[in-house]
């Protein structure tokens, strides 16, 4: 099973964890004497070993400028938020605090509403209430009431809570977060209709987030409809963890305040998972920014241009990267698909070629190179590093799934070891997954296996696609068609239903149920599926033929007369010759 991508914490708490992580612990050592008198307000900032060159300048010229400047509020403002968004919470709300005292809190929104968040991030809950609802009644910024209706919530306040979400779906009619809200608001009060509805509203607008299948769940079960409640915990497996929804003001507090590159890859990490590919890119802008050298950064920019197809961009990315002091191969690689991307494929292979020297170890770059060498045609080279590459990592994923592939694709079916041992670990994979299941099928003669490799990528699938689809429906046809002719009719019928609760539309196995079913003498059933299959395929005379058939079984002669008359009605073809000879034949023996 794939890994699900990361835990999607709200950003303010994701980076302020980041940096904090990174720094608190020296922030707590004693500190040295600094030239700076105590001046209230206005803390000093921590001990210089736990900051780097450029955020000791900023913190220090800002603290010079209010602490010179008392009138100007600005530069203590500005010192608030390079404390909050470097993880500095104590000294963030120490300025928060002695800032709101005036008040200047309508005057500009965005401070306070950004210290009601370093208030929540310190445990402060009654005083970031405060601000939050001082800042409401003026307000038309969303995330400020779906802010203030989250920690209502949380105090199980529920009156209050859905007064404010309702409040952000007036500002944000399609904010799927203020109508998760609301639903938890009715759970709680046990109000499962009511929360229903409010989570088949969210479903409606974005049905990707695991939260939302959760609940649903959760609800199905109040509810006793048990089926309902395990496909809403299939997609709740299935789906994205929970993303914080949009929020412009407190992600620009990091985009323009930040001095840490790692809590800025890690928020670009979070707006990426959550498809905020502009987000992602200015985070990662202003870790550039920071970090001009950091090979880090620099690949994860390259890695962001190259999927945003401007490989220019990105080769100028990974090329600084390359030139940076012990760069991670992931640098060469992305710089060899970045060249392969502007049209100079030879020179991406022989940039790693020369890069295994270095990394003679690494089976990302032999699978990288493989790969490059597999769009040139160049089979054999493509092969040895993918076996060079699967001998380093036997257990990678990716070597395995290269391997495979290419081994089938040659015809030596050896191969499907490897793509079934890499398909038991991410059975999501479709396209492997069909690949090596139109093998088992086509080459191997092994619909069960087809069938078995096909089921697990499609319960591992929140949106399983058509032909995925159609090809597990179609394995399971297979398999019936091998069971019936082997005399084992039961597992035959279970083959097809499994095949038509997967695909409706196959009509062939609605025919194919109705015939079996009237050899095992089971007449209702078998009129069932061919009344279904006559319906969908009225022009088809071979389903008014066998219709007619199991009437006529059942002594149903006058049924048999019409299913057959209606059958000769329709349009003759080449191919139906045989099924309109038979029924003129039968007519003929019995419509006296």
């Amino acid at each position: 099973m794939t890994a699900k991508p990361i835990l999607l914490l709200a950003i303010g708490t994701a980076v302020v964890i980041a940096a904090v992580a990174y720094r608190f612990t020296s922030n707590q050592a004693e500190s040295q004497p600094r030239p700076f008198p105590i001046v209230k307000g206005l803390p000093l900032p921590p001990p210089e070993n736990s900051l780097n060159e450029n955020l000791e300048s900023e913190l220090l010229k800002r603290y010079q400028l209010a602490k010179q400047t008392p009138s100007n509020r600005k530069p203590a403002r500005e010192l608030a938020q390079l404390y909050h968004a470097n993880g500095f919470l104590n000294q963030a709300t120490e300025i928060y605090r002695d800032q709101l005292e005036n008040d200047l809190l309508l005057e500009y929104p965005e401070f306070p509403y950004l210290a009601a968040n370093a208030f929540l991030d310190t445990g402060d809950q009654p005083t970031a209430i405060s601000i939050l609802q001082r800042l409401a009644p003026k307000s038309n910024y969303a995330p400020l009431f779906l802010k203030l209706g989250d920690v209502h919530l949380k105090n199980s306040e529920i009156s209050q809570a859905r007064v404010a979400y309702h409040k952000c779906l007036e500002l944000e009619s399609q904010s799927v977060h203020a109508l998760i809200g609301l639903a938890r608001c009715s759970i709680q009060a046990k109000n499962w209709t009511e929360a229903l509805g409010e989570l088949s509203r969210a479903a409606e607008i974005d049905d990707s987030m695991a939260t939302l299948h959760s609940l649903l769940a959760e609800v199905y079960q109040q509810r006793g409809e048990a089926n309902l409640k395990a496909k809403a915990q299939k997609r709740a497996y299935l789906e994205k963890e929970y993303f914080e929804a949009a929020d412009p003001w407190l992600e620009s507090l990091y985009i323009h305040f930040s001095y840490d590159p790692y809590q800025l890859m890690v928020a670009a990490e979070i707006a990426r998972e959550a498809d905020r590919i502009d987000l992602c890119k200015q985070y990662l802008s202003r870790a550039e920014q920071i970090a001009p050298n950091n090979a880090n950064v620099l690949v994860e920019k390259g890695r962001t241009l190259l999927s945003s197809q401007k490989p220019k961009d990105a080769l100028r990315a990974f090329e600084k990267a390359t030139a940076q002091p012990n760069p991670h191969e992931a640098a060469y690689i992305g710089l060899a698909q970045a060249t392969a991307s502007t049209g100079k494929p030879k020179q991406a292979i022989e940039l790693l070629v020369a890069a295994e020297t270095q990394y003679p170890k690494s089976a990302e770059l032999l699978s990288a190179l493989g790969t490059l060498y597999l769009s040139q045609q160049k089979l054999d080279s493509a092969l040895d590093a993918f076996k060079r590459a699967h001998s380093l990592n036997p257990r990678n994923p990716q070597a395995n799934r290269n391997l495979g592939t290419l081994l089938l694709a040659r015809g030596d079916k050896s191969g499907l070891a490897y793509t079934e041992n890499y398909l038991v670990r991410q059975p999501d994979d479709s396209e492997v997954a069909l690949f090596t299941a139109r093998n088992l099928l086509e080459k191997q003669g092994n619909p069960q296996a087809a069938a078995a490799l096909l089921q697990r990528s499609y319960d591992s699938l929140a949106r399983p696609s058509n032909e995925l689809r159609q090809l597990l429906a179609s394995s399971y046809h297979q398999l019936s068609n091998l069971q019936a002719s082997q005399k084992r009719l039961a597992p035959a019928i279970a083959s097809l239903e499994q095949s038509l609760t997967i695909w409706p539309d196959n009509y062939e196995a609605l025919a194919n149920l109705g015939m079996i079913n009237a050899q095992l003498g089971n007449h209702e059933k078998a009129e069932s599926y061919l009344l279904q299959f006559t319906e969908a395929q009225p022009q088809d005379p071979n389903g008014w033929l066998n219709l007619g058939k199991v009437y006529l079984i059942a002594k149903r002669l006058p049924d048999a007369i019409s299913a057959w008359k209606n059958g000769l009605s329709q349009a003759r073809s080449q191919g139906t010759a045989n099924a309109f000879a038979e029924l003129e034949a039968l007519l003929d023996r019995f419509d006296n």
